[in-house]
């Protein structure tokens, strides 16, 4: 049942669209027959083909039958009255095969959703409907009229005359209908009070100027003659104001008040045949529907162009502060990324070149170090001396208490010996319980002198593991550099006196100066 009621609406939707449309299309028809017809029977501005074209352009294609047999049943019931049957179904069909001939090439080959929203859509409009529909329109419409022998004017006469009605109405109805259907009800609101009251001025003023302008000068009660010309600048007022429903709407008056005139025989043309004024009546009206509704759309795309141009700025402005952003954390990511692989270099370093159990420099920092200390030496003449000792016993240690203990031991000899340096000076660990001492700008006696601290510093140290008490000692040599030997010679000279230490009893410092062979206690 539901599916049932569902299609029944599916039809009767189309139905009540069409009779609306065929209403519609009788009331213009009646409004152009009684009101806007020249004595030969042809109307100033037909608006009926405007409206339909309209529906035409928003509506789906497949409803354009239902539109059209609504459309010339009404055309047919409001021509009857005035022509033929005969001339009323072909003023219909002719009628119909324009607004369709406009439709289809605007929507196929401009735009499928034809709209006045670009420019582009109203120039095509203007080529397409006003000038090539309706102008074929009234190269048949033409031959109807002669056909019923009641126009006392020629062929071309009659041609222009349905050219420009039907292309005056086509510029007053057709675009403001379009851009009512298209807006929807979303777009609507409030223009405000002084909008409202701004148009209705530039309305009223309007209306005052072609109460006068389209009399004759003799007719005019004014001391002057106020010209049809002077309602252009305010129809271009609204058309770069309010836009084109508005302006629509000042020309639509402009219009109708000029038909009123002609109809009264009130026109500003001196000595003019009835089919001239009508001709001049239709250019003055054409010139200002095109230039006022095409200011219009071009103010309109004007404005739309700005909105987009606006809306890509803005998205330009939050792609600019996305990529900022990623670029910053891109940047923070590097910064904390070149941090770590710093910490982790300086650690790699530190690890390269620093004992891992002590924490003192390893053999190769202490070559590096000592290398270049003893380089400077050599420019600046200042004495250098090396220590060297070597713990007494340790083997003893770590087999008597295990290797844990030798560890702790070689942790605690490296404060005395820190205790007794200058920052300066250069200790380091090069094997086992073997640990040497660079002393920069140090004499032998002061280098014996620092030995001696040391020594005393590491026999006084206690150490203390599993509830057993360690001893230490230490045996030292102390070798003055001769200023040319290599850093090995110094080393391998006070290796060799540091044995003669341990084999003289240990615990104590023994010396050997730059150019002897023989240590000295």
């Amino acid at each position: 049942m539901a599916e049932k009621n569902n299609r029944l609406m599916a039809r009767l939707k189309p139905a009540a669209a069409a009779g609306f449309v065929g209403f519609s299309y009788f009331l213009l028809a009646h409004l152009g027959v009684v009101y806007t017809v020249t004595p030969e029977g042809i109307a100033i501005v037909w608006l009926p083909n405007a409206m339909l074209l309209a529906v035409f352009l928003v509506s789906p294609k497949q409803y354009w039958p239902v539109f059209a047999g609504a459309a010339l049943l009404a055309e047919i019931v409001a021509d009857v009255p005035a022509f033929p049957l005969w001339a009323a179904l072909a003023f219909g069909l002719i009628n119909l095969s324009s607004v369709t001939l406009a439709a289809f090439l605007l929507r196929r080959f401009v735009d499928h959703q034809f709209s006045f929203h670009r420019f582009r859509h109203g120039l095509a409009f203007l080529l397409i409907g006003p000038l090539l529909a309706a102008c074929l329109a009234g190269l048949f419409g033409a031959l109807v009229y002669l056909g019923l022998g009641r126009a006392d004017t020629s062929y071309l006469v009659l041609w222009r005359t349905w050219w420009f009605g039907d292309a005056l109405g086509m510029l007053l109805l057709t675009p403001p209908l379009v851009v009512i259907a298209r807006l929807g009800r979303a777009t609507w609101g409030w223009p405000g009070w002084p909008a409202l009251a701004e148009t209705a001025a530039v309305l009223a003023l309007i209306l005052f100027i072609t109460n006068h302008a389209f009399l004759p000068a003799a007719e005019t009660t004014h001391g002057h003659f106020l010209t049809p010309v002077l309602v252009v600048p305010l129809l271009l007022w609204l058309a770069g104001r309010y836009g084109l429903i508005v302006t629509s709407i000042g020309v639509g008056l402009v219009t109708f008040q000029a038909i009123r005139f002609l109809r009264d025989g009130l026109h500003p043309f001196r000595e003019a045949s009835p089919t001239f004024v009508v001709w001049q009546l239709q250019e003055y009206l054409a010139a200002v529907a095109v230039a006022a509704v095409g200011l219009s759309l071009l103010v309109r795309e004007l404005r739309r162009q700005q909105g987009q141009l606006e809306e890509n700025e803005a998205a330009l402005r939050a792609q600019r502060n996305v990529l900022e952003e990623r670029v910053r954390a891109r940047t923070r990511d590097l910064r904390r990324a070149n941090r770590e692989l710093h910490e982790l270099n300086s650690r790699l370093a530190n690890y390269a070149t620093t004992d891992e159990l002590t924490g003192v420099p390893n053999r190769r920092a202490f070559r590096e170090r000592a290398s270049r200390y003893l380089e400077r030496a050599a420019t600046s003449g200042s004495p250098v001396t090396l220590l060297m000792l070597d713990l007494d016993h340790f083997k003893k240690i770590n087999d008597g208490h295990g290797h844990a203990a030798g560890d702790t031991v070689l942790r605690a000899i490296v404060q005395p010996m820190r205790d007794a340096l200058r920052p300066g000076d250069v200790l380091a660990r090069t094997g086992g319980e073997e640990f040497v001492v660079l002393l920069d700008d140090t004499s032998l006696s002061q280098g014996v002198g620092v030995a001696e601290r040391i020594r005393a510093g590491i026999e006084e140290r206690e150490v203390h593991h599993e509830e057993q008490v360690i001893r230490l000692s230490a045996s030292f040599d102390v070798a003055q550099w001769n200023g040319a030997e290599s850093l090995n010679e110094l080393l391998d000279r006070a290796d060799q006196a540091v044995y003669q230490a341990k084999n003289r009893g240990r615990n104590r410092v023994e010396h050997l100066h730059a150019e002897a062979d023989e240590p000295t206690s």
